[in-house]
């Protein structure tokens, strides 16, 4: 039973209340095309998506962004940086800390704040650093709000085998980046990729809508779960094959794969992270990953930089692993066998 209704400003007057500069507006529209040229392989960067589990503080967030964005300048000629800003939260028992866009700054539930600190923060990240934004597709809501800011979706493992999210992403004209069920099924997921990149017709707000597909949606591999809350890591060139041939059965390419390195592939253990990017990087195809990272490592309630939800590598940590990454894009195939060779095939250290 519903028992309270109270009113939040609508999309339009927040967005025109918080909205981006002339320039702005050209750099976000110049990301979105660079995003999809490196999914469609004519851009040959690697995709590096990272930032705080929950952007749970205003100040910290764009704190990590600039330092984001200095880290870009050193590396863009091999890996394209893109900060994860997620503003709402999925709950797996519906408990918990939900993001920016519900709890601004409290514990309290304050969603008119919260939508417009929310759409503040986004608007300011593009403004001061030029970087694209990825966020996750949570609520219809959000791309009404805040879609003209956003870069980039990720759909969650509990959203990727929804028709009606699958139906929607397929109108969305950013990349997509749909993630495997929580039980990591690799032909779940390349139905989802498929069915989010072909055209759909469906009931959508009072009205028959039709989509074009969207030909940017990809598989993003991040673990899974069993019954008794076992973590499972699924970072391998064969999940990535299996994902693949089954997307071809379904009359799909899905070139480009991303791997989370966080969530069931971690084990929710932060500092798994480095160790699984190594491992994407050195000995999978993949060609993008997801970092959950902050200005502070570890996990607390109500700490500066420091991750209200699942615990984030600490800014020294990410800042060294990209490093890392870009120096081993930057050797030719011949040094990278070689270098395989001379460690017996060990990951990059």
């Amino acid at each position: 039973m519903f028992v309270k209704y109270q009113k939040v400003i609508t999309p339009k007057k927040l967005r025109r209340k918080i909205r981006l500069d002339k320039i702005s507006k050209k750099i976000k529209v110049s990301n979105d095309e660079a995003i999809k040229r490196i999914i469609s392989g004519e851009d040959k960067r690697f995709l590096i998506v990272c930032g705080p589990c929950g952007a749970d503080n205003f100040d910290a967030s764009i704190e990590y962004c600039q330092r984001l964005y200095q880290l870009s300048l050193k590396v863009k000629d091999k890996i394209f940086l893109m900060p994860r800003l997620y503003t709402a939260k999925a709950r797996s028992n519906g408990e918990g800390y939900l993001g920016m866009l519900f709890q601004p700054d409290s514990e309290v539930i304050d969603i008119n704040k919260g939508l417009m600190l929310s759409r503040k923060m986004l608007a300011k990240c593009i403004a001061v650093t030029g970087l694209p934004i990825a966020e996750e597709f949570l609520f219809l809501e959000q791309l009404e709000y805040n879609a003209d800011l956003i870069s980039y979706f990720f759909l969650g493992a509990r959203q990727s085998d929804s028709p009606f999210y699958r139906n929607v992403v397929s109108g969305v004209d950013v990349a997509v980046g749909i993630k495997n069920d929580l039980a990591g099924n690799m032909l779940n997921l390349a139905g989802s990729v498929h069915a989010s990149s072909t055209p759909k017709t469906f009931l959508f707000k009072g009205g028959q809508i039709t989509t074009t597909g969207n030909r940017f949606c990809h598989g993003v591999l991040r673990g899974f779960v069993d019954e008794s809350t076992g973590f499972y890591n699924n970072i391998s060139q064969q999940n990535i094959d299996a994902l693949n041939n089954y997307c071809l059965e379904f009359g799909t390419q899905n070139d480009f794969v991303m791997v989370d390195c966080s969530h069931a592939n971690s084990k929710k253990c932060a500092l798994n992270q480095i160790d699984n990017a190594l491992k994407t990087v050195s000995e999978t195809s993949a060609r993008g990953i997801m970092l959950e990272s902050y200005l502070f490592g570890g996990t607390a309630a109500d700490v500066y930089g420091v991750s209200k939800t699942d615990e984030c590598l600490d800014w020294e940590n990410t800042e060294k692993l990209i490093l890392k990454i870009y120096d081993y894009l930057s050797q030719t195939k011949e040094e990278k066998t070689e270098n395989n060779n001379d460690t017996d095939k060990q990951k990059i250290k």
